[in-house]
């Protein structure tokens, strides 16, 4: 398919910038420079490439030229429709033209190139894109994956405890496969005692994209909580989060589901994020398996995604 996007050099430093946080700390010393980007990528004279020349370019003989070609590749598509205007649907994503590149942006580099771990929330989360100027200009993507495989790691207890959570950044989520749930509820601080309480996470990690240890501490705050909306989405579908505002994601067991999940100041910030969990526990300790390898499950979902063409 033509994709009628193109990449300015400046574009694809600040993309190329931002991939390097969700390589592993040992992998960013072997990764090229700005200046071997823009010689690769950018034709002498040239301040700009269109998307399909850029993806058309063989970086088969350098895997982290590659991975960075793809990474940009998929990267810059789903800023654009995130950016784009409401009136266009030109740039929207399309799983045939975003998957394809993500896939290769990953599943060439060894396992430990790249940061994968399974939280709390009970689906594993690989870090594509991170940037963060410090002055309120943030933007995070990553790959969620669900599936029955990850349930040896996961405490389905302790999950479905601290489910309901809210983020500090605004968010925006595009299925890429299976299905998935969102409930949206209304949390509400209490005078009196009651079931529920506001728990704020305390991370213990080396990693910035991918926290290791997390500890999830009663703040003393009690809370009433409803449900005021259930949501199921599928492929193609997107959906929205604001800052702030608290929701739980959740597949069934038999469901191999795969998102894009990305955070931004660019449309709300709150002061601090939540999850709400029992008045009776003080504190809960998540442990995160950073070791995860995911080219089996990432091979699983490219071949489900190429059946479904």
């Amino acid at each position: 398919m033509i994709v009628p996007l193109n990449i300015t050099s400046d574009l694809m430093i600040h993309i190329f910038k931002a991939i390097i946080p969700t390589f592993s700390e040992s992998t960013k010393a072997k990764l090229p420079s700005e200046s071997e980007i823009l010689t690769k990528f950018i034709k002498p004279g040239a301040d700009s490439i269109a998307w399909d020349e850029l993806v058309s370019i063989d970086t088969k003989e350098d895997v982290y030229f590659d991975t960075i070609k793809h990474r940009v590749a998929a990267v810059s598509l789903v800023l654009a429709d995130y950016n784009r205007d409401s009136e266009c649907e030109s740039l929207a994503i399309d799983n045939k033209a975003v998957w394809p590149h993500i896939y290769e942006s990953i599943i060439n580099l060894k396992p430990a190139d790249i940061i994968a771990t399974i939280g709390s929330q009970g689906f594993l989360s690989i870090p594509l894109f991170h940037s963060d100027d410090k002055n309120g200009h943030f933007e995070f993507l990553r790959l969620h994956i669900w599936d029955q495989s990850f349930a040896g790691y996961i405490d389905k207890e302790k999950t479905h405890m601290f489910s309901i959570h809210c983020h500090q950044f605004h968010a925006q989520s595009h299925i890429l496969l299976g299905e998935l749930k969102n409930c949206r509820f209304s949390v509400i601080e209490s005078a009196s005692p009651t079931d529920h309480s506001f728990f704020e996470i305390v991370w213990n990690s080396i990693e910035k994209v991918n926290q290791k240890t997390s500890n999830a501490i009663n703040t003393g705050t009690f809370v009433l909580v409803n449900e005021t909306a259930k949501e199921m989405y599928a492929a193609n579908d997107q959906y929205e989060i604001e800052a702030g505002e608290f929701h739980t994601s959740t597949v069934s067991d038999d469901c191999t589901t795969a998102t894009l999940f990305l955070f931004t100041g660019k449309k709300g910030k709150v002061e601090r994020s939540y999850v709400v969990g029992p008045s009776e526990i003080e504190n809960s300790i998540v442990n995160r398996k950073e070791t995860i390898d995911p080219k089996d499950i990432l091979i699983k979902i490219n071949k489900k995604l190429s059946q479904n063409e």
